[in-house]
């Protein structure tokens, strides 16, 4: 439990491993800042919510930094959101080849990572991968929040999967697109939206004039295509036809 004002720094090796809460943050429950590299991890830990961790707090000052080959792994939350993070506020950053793996949320949403926080989450490299959830959608990360996810360097989010082992990767259920411009080569994001797209308007995914081939379509109905600078979802059927 990391309260106001105090830093957790994990390095060396160091883990939080094998803890139980009974509600929030099996492994952390982080107000202020937590850093994690030099090969930290946070591993077989379970709460309700937040397996791993559940970071909140104000948005200010909440601030959790995965770096290295820093890892969230193996971590369940056993009723609700959030396998490995439940990320409610504040600022979560992945870095390197900090990874986030093989989290469980079998009553609810975000096998990896639920977001719903006022400021941001973001990817600089790392990867989302292996981890599963009960609800239909995000069994990577699940995004509810009110702000953008900000993607760049090498970012992997594939092998993720929601309830009956259906593919579900990256799940956009608000309004807000992905800020991916500094995507780099090798990037490959499975993504899925809660708006679906018909004949004549392809769901935008991002519109940052970003490489296309990074990105997939979860749903074997859609595909990704382009328009000027934007990256979207579009029924199959209708990739040559859409008119946007």
């Amino acid at each position: 439990y990391n309260d106001s004002n105090s830093t957790i720094i994990m390095r060396n090796d160091a883990a939080i491993q094998n803890n139980e809460a009974v509600n929030e943050g099996g492994g952390i429950f982080n107000y202020y800042h937590v850093n994690m590299y030099e090969n930290a991890v946070i591993k077989n830990n379970s709460a309700e919510t937040g397996g791993g961790v559940c970071n909140t707090g104000s948005s200010e000052n909440a601030v959790f930094i995965m770096d290295d080959n820093s890892a969230i792994t193996g971590n369940t939350a056993t009723t609700h959101y959030g396998g490995g993070v439940y990320f409610c506020d504040g600022i979560f950053t992945m870095k390197g080849a900090s990874s986030i793996a093989n989290n469980h949320a079998p009553g609810g949403l975000g096998g990896g990572v639920y977001n719903s926080s006022r400021k941001y989450f973001s990817m600089e490299g790392g990867s989302i991968t292996g981890n599963t959830q009960g609800g239909n959608d995000g069994g990577g990360i699940f995004v509810n929040s009110a702000n953008s996810v900000k993607l760049s360097g090498k970012v992997t989010i594939t092998g993720n999967t929601a309830s009956g082992n259906k593919v579900s990767n990256f799940y956009q259920n608000s309004d807000h697109i992905i800020e991916a411009d500094g995507l780099t080569a090798g990037s490959s994001i499975g993504v899925s939206a809660d708006k679906r797209p018909n004949a004549e308007n392809p769901v935008v995914i991002t519109n940052e004039n970003c490489n296309a081939e990074y990105f997939n379509s979860d749903n074997m109905a859609f595909s990704i295509v382009t328009s000027g600078t934007a990256v979207a979802l579009a029924v199959k059927s209708s990739v040559h036809q859409h008119k946007w």
